[in-house]
Parts: structure tokens; sequence; C-alpha cells
């Protein structure tokens, strides 16, 4: 095996394995996360504190979505591109750009989670203040919107190589 076969293999195992893991991360957190955090009033700013400051979750959510587009810019560079259709290249591009976009709305996301945190603090908890419902707001529509570009950017990568 020539050995930028060998590196073209390794990007492609990491990006699909970290891609599926922020896929699934994503899907927990739009889903299921924001939305218990939200309805949970006091509970949700502690279950959020533990989540984030007992755990590695913000960390490994952080690190898989870079290693998923840092192994799928890697990819496209070491001309990994170059077996699919012209199709399929734009594809594959489009789903690109998808999962870069991705990656900047998400750490964006990030932003209202540290604001609702803070007014929730700052409130001892009460989420009965308009502004911190209209953050709460925020926060849950942008994470189901990233999750909606990461699926968006997972459908169409792996439907290009099937194009004619």
């Amino acid at each position: 095996m020539e050995p930028i076969a060998f590196i073209n293999a390794f990007l492609r195992v990491i990006h699909i394995l970290a891609g599926a893991l922020w896929t699934g991360l994503a899907f927990a957190v739009a889903i299921y996360v924001v939305p218990a955090q939200l309805s949970a009033g006091r509970g949700g700013l502690a279950f959020i504190k533990a989540l984030y400051g007992e755990t590695t979750f913000g960390r490994i959510f952080a690190i898989v979505g870079g290693a998923t587009v840092l192994a799928g810019l890697l990819l496209y560079a070491t001309g990994s591109a170059d077996r699919f259709s012209n199709l399929g290249n734009a594809v594959l591009g489009i789903g690109a750009a998808a999962g870069i976009a991705a990656a900047g709305h998400g750490s964006a996301v990030g932003k209202y989670a540290a604001q609702y945190h803070d007014a929730l603090v700052k409130n001892d908890g009460d989420t009965a203040n308009g502004s911190i419902e209209a953050i709460g707001d925020k926060l849950r529509r942008n994470t189901r919107i990233s999750f909606g570009i990461i699926m968006v950017a997972l459908f169409l990568m792996a439907s290009a190589r099937y194009l004619p």
C-alpha cells in the first residue's frame, strides 16, 4: 500500500467516525439536552453545570467537530475527491461547505448557551424572566439549525460517491 493510500484510508476512518459521533452528539443536544434543560428551570441549571463542568462533554463536542472538519479538509487536499464524478464532486463540495458551516454555527450556539447559563445564574435559576426565555428560544432554535446543517452535510457527503 502506498503511503498516500494509507493516509487517505486513515483520514477517511477518522472523518467518518468523528462525523458519526458529531452527528449523534448534535442530535442528542438538539432533541433531548437543550429542551430538557429549558424545561427544567433551576434543575436545568444544575444539570448543565454538571454536564459541562463535571464531564468532558463540551470538549468532546469541539474535538469531534474539529476532527471531522480537519480530516475532511485533509482528504480534499490529498486528492481524495478525484475518485468522484463531476456531479459527485459538486455535491461533495456543497456537503463540505455545509460541514464547515455547521462547525461555525455550532461554535456560535455556544454563545447562546453561555448567555443562558449566565442569565440563569444571575437570576438564581428563575426562568420566568422574559429575556431569559428569549435567550432560551434562541438556544433551542439554533441547536436545531446546527443539527439540520450537519444532517445536510452528512446526506450530501454520503451520497456523493453514488452519483453518476
